[in-house]
């Protein structure tokens, strides 16, 4: 690569994460330009602005160390799911779906970017440059994806227990979406409108990928969609041998029960892997059984 297209490309990654003409200041373009510094008349004979979209469609900047949470996979899933909208520039529409913890993480993003709220209630994110960035990326990481599925979904009741709902942007988007959970074996429904059922249970073992707010959210829900029956299935599927056959004490897997409380409700007296069956639930993705090992590990249990 040329010593041109090195600083075209380090100026590129100051414009995605400090924004609109950012590589003008040198403070900020040496941290991606390490070599001596172009000079002002210099940056101007290149036509930085000129090259930069095509860099950023067409090339991995591998800028992921100063995203945090924010990476392609996660933002991109903002854009399948229906929360974010491109508008004109690098203005982009918060759909009202936008549960609030989400839009409130938007507001505490550090990548030079900002929620605009205007008279009638409608939100913008404005001068969030990465966004182009991500919205374009081909390669998806699953976790993080799925993190970012789980952080904007709406919440609603069933039975006086609490659902994601997740309403995809387009039927393409359904399938990507369902494609993806069905690789993972994540429980889930369609409804007539063609909207994604999903037990909280799920989102909360993703929790360590979202954004501060969001993660609360997660980990926080009440009455959890089918929550306590879930725990009790994949505790079957990765208790060691010997262990009883319930979890020993609450919340050792996100929405469990005690011991006690699963006798005292019967369910533990059921053939628990019959039951698991009996939901769709016919074995255990390695990265989500990794996942639930960590929540495990977080809540004490060796």
């Amino acid at each position: 690569m040329s010593i041109q297209e090195d600083i075209i490309k380090a100026c590129t990654k100051s414009y995605l994460i400090y924004g609109k003409k950012s590589y003008q200041d040198n403070a900020k373009l040496s941290e991606f330009y390490k070599k001596e510094l172009p000079s002002q008349r210099q940056l101007e004979n290149l036509k930085i602005h000129g090259h930069l979209i095509k860099i950023i469609q067409n090339e991995n900047l591998d800028i992921d160390n100063y995203l945090g949470v924010w990476k392609p996979s996660f933002c991109s899933v903002l854009f399948d799911a229906g929360i974010l909208k491109k508008r004109k520039g690098h203005c982009f529409y918060i759909c009202k779906k936008c549960p609030q913890e989400l839009l409130n993480d938007f507001k505490e993003i550090k990548l030079f970017s900002k929620v605009i709220t205007i008279p009638n209630g409608t939100n913008f994110l404005h001068g969030a440059h990465f966004l182009n960035y991500m919205s374009k990326s081909d390669k998806i990481n699953e976790i993080e994806y799925l993190a970012g599925l789980f952080a904007s979904s709406s919440i609603i009741s069933i039975n006086n227990e609490q659902c994601y709902l997740i309403s995809p942007k387009n039927n393409e988007k359904l399938t990507k979406i369902t494609n993806i959970l069905k690789k993972y074996q994540i429980l889930y429904q369609i409804n007539k409108n063609g909207e994604i059922l999903i037990s909280p249970f799920y989102g909360a073992l993703f929790y360590k990928y979202m954004p501060i707010h969001s993660a609360s959210r997660v980990i926080g829900v009440k009455n959890a969609y089918l929550g306590a029956e879930l725990a009790l299935v994949y505790w079957d599927m990765v208790r060691n041998i010997g262990e009883p056959t319930a979890p020993i004490k609450a919340q050792i897997l996100p929405y469990s029960l005690s011991y006690a409380s699963y006798w005292n409700r019967d369910i533990i007296k059921k053939d628990i892997r019959r039951m698991g069956i009996e939901m769709g639930i016919l074995g255990i993705h390695p990265e989500i059984r990794k996942l639930i090992k960590e929540w495990m590990t977080y809540m004490g249990y060796n």
